[in-house]
């Protein structure tokens, strides 16, 4: 028997609350006579779990006495026992593993796919590419000219990458973070972008030159970048017909002048020297087009732009091979003179030279007399020029082809036709600018020449590549007979000297020639026009061939030459 600790009742053995009071009794089996025997636990297996649950009514000895439980009419219902912690913390643990797992998979595959570590079926800029086109300095460049045998990278599985340049095999490594490409090996360590198929590389090989791959299978119509406008002359959308009055304000060539400035490092030399300028413009009904900008003939910069009524916007494109920073190139008016707009910029090259630059322009066909009379610092050098081309209805070759007149697209014309006098030869004539005001008109035969477009000085080139002509203008007399003494000085001892006086053009000329280990074969004419005209006094013909002396001596040499004009 056993007695009630709260009201003294006596009450059976085994059983938990008192049959008076309801006091809960610490129900103490017979068999088990010494209570402190059951909250030692000594047998228990598990003490950590008991350990986290102190507010537990029960003492461990209750959980171990399943026979107990055979008097449950005897027992009013009770609660359910807490559970442990431990249970749930390992569950926590283990759906905590599983999701960080997940995440560590998930990063893991990701950061896979940046540095090239994804497989070939997940990871669609795996690949070859090969070289399509080469750009140094706004320039572009014949890929198959610099590297005969090509030029590609394949990019491999975990950041791997094989690299061929002329037949010459490396391996590399390569990693790409949101369209940023960077390349590492067989010389090559340069950053560029990869996106749709296409890759770009800037400074490769540490030349400046930007090159752009397609993937093997791919087009180059889906560029990583937007595709700025080429060496082609820009083509106004639309009839112009139809044009409306924004399109009829900026479409077609603008005429004007570079300055650069303050230029440093490889630029120095450069500093205020001046240059004639073209800005070709096409834009739609919207205003939305493209430009690009010439120094003579030569493309310098090309760019997307938007078109208001009273300024040109930039919005993306390249100068020089460096991207514009489109906020300084807006073409907008200069308060100073009529029609007039101007940009001014700084740019900044890979190796930290700077070129400082302002470019003003104005619609093809309008003068630049106000400012040369009000002694402007900046003004096209060939502004005589210039104004005879507009005299004449001619307009400029850009970019291989006869541009536009800016609001009348039909006036100017092609500049082919018949020669202006001289040996009446047909084929095609071509106005050559040269580096001071006027200009020369240079006839030849289509089966014999044609006009080399890539050459710095205006240059005629035979087709089979035997003979070139080149021209450079003398802006004096006394530069007339400086030339022609120091040919016969220097070349006075050279194999094959002749000093003959000709007549070409209805000018005199003295053709000097001889051979010239360096040059091959040479001939030069200095035609002498004993007169100011247009500011030239006169034109060195520099002629050289690879083959043979008689060929800058043919007779249709020659009979080019004496097609010479002034515009």
């Amino acid at each position: 028997m056993a007695f009630c600790t709260n009201c003294g009742t006596k009450v059976e053995n085994g059983v938990k609350f008192c049959p008076e009071c309801g006091t809960q009794l610490m129900g103490a089996a017979p068999a088990q006579p010494e209570p402190p025997v059951q909250p030692a636990a000594p047998v228990q297996p598990e003490p950590p779990v008991r350990a986290q649950e102190p507010v537990q009514p029960e003492p461990p000895a209750e959980a171990q006495k399943p026979a107990q439980q055979a008097e449950p009419v005897q027992q009013p219902a009770q609660p359910p026992k807490k559970k442990g912690k431990l249970p749930l913390i390992l569950g926590i643990a283990a759906a905590a593993a599983v999701v960080v797992v997940g995440v560590i998979i998930a990063v893991v595959l990701l950061v896979a796919k940046n540095l090239g570590g994804a497989a070939a079926a997940d990871n669609p800029d795996l690949g070859l590419y090969n070289a399509a086109s080469a750009e140094m300095f706004g320039v572009e460049v014949d890929v198959a000219d610099m590297w005969e045998k090509g030029f590609t990278v394949e990019l491999k599985e975990k950041g791997k990458c094989a690299i061929a340049v002329d037949g010459e095999n490396a391996n590399g490594k390569w990693t790409l973070e949101d369209g940023a490409l960077h390349i590492s090996g067989g010389g090559l360590d340069c950053d560029g972008t990869l996106e749709n198929g296409v890759m770009t590389l800037d400074n490769v090989l540490g030349t400046g030159m930007k090159l752009t791959f397609a993937k093997e299978g791919a087009s180059l119509n889906a560029p990583a970048q937007p595709a700025l406008p080429g060496g082609e002359t820009t083509s106004p959308a639309g009839d112009p017909a139809q044009w409306n009055a924004l399109q009829q304000k900026w479409n077609g060539v603008w005429y004007g002048v570079m300055q650069l400035t303050g230029c440093t490092g490889k630029y120095e030399s450069f500093s205020y020297t001046t240059y004639d300028v073209y800005l070709d413009v096409a834009v739609d009904a919207n205003g939305t087009g493209e430009y690009r900008l010439y120094d003579a003939d030569e493309l310098i910069g090309a760019a997307f732009c938007q078109a208001q009524e009273s300024v040109l916007n930039t919005t993306e494109g390249v100068v020089f091979g460096q991207d514009m920073y489109a906020y300084n190139w807006m073409f907008l008016p200069d308060p100073n003179f009529d029609n007039t707009y101007c940009i001014t910029d700084e740019i900044t090259d890979g190796d930290g030279d700077v070129i400082s630059l302002g470019i003003w322009i104005k619609p093809w066909g309008e003068s630049w007399q106000p400012q040369i009379d009000s002694e402007f610092y900046a003004y096209p050098p060939n502004h005589d020029s210039y104004m005879a081309m507009v005299s004449a209805g001619q307009m400029p070759t850009l970019g291989g082809g006869a541009a536009t007149a800016p609001s009348a697209p039909s006036a100017g014309g092609s500049t082919s036709g018949a020669a202006v006098g001289g040996a009446g030869l047909t084929g095609p004539t071509d106005v050559f600018k040269l580096s001071s005001s006027g200009s020369i008109v240079m006839d030849y035969p289509t089966d014999t020449f044609a006009v080399d477009d890539q050459a710095i000085w205006p240059k005629i080139v035979a087709k089979d590549g035997s003979v070139n002509i080149m021209a450079v203008t003398l802006l004096s007399e006394s530069a007339v007979q400086e030339t022609v003494d120091d040919l016969r000085e220097n070349c006075a001892s050279c194999d094959d000297y002749s000093d003959r006086t000709l007549t070409l053009g209805g000018f005199d000329a003295t053709c000097i020639s001889y051979y010239d280990v360096f040059f091959d074969y040479n001939a030069e004419y200095v035609v002498d026009f004993a007169q100011n005209c247009n500011g030239i006094y006169g034109v060195k013909l520099v002629v050289n061939s690879v083959e043979s002396l008689d060929n800058v001596l043919s007779d249709e040499v020659l009979a080019i030459l004496d097609t010479i004009r002034l515009a």
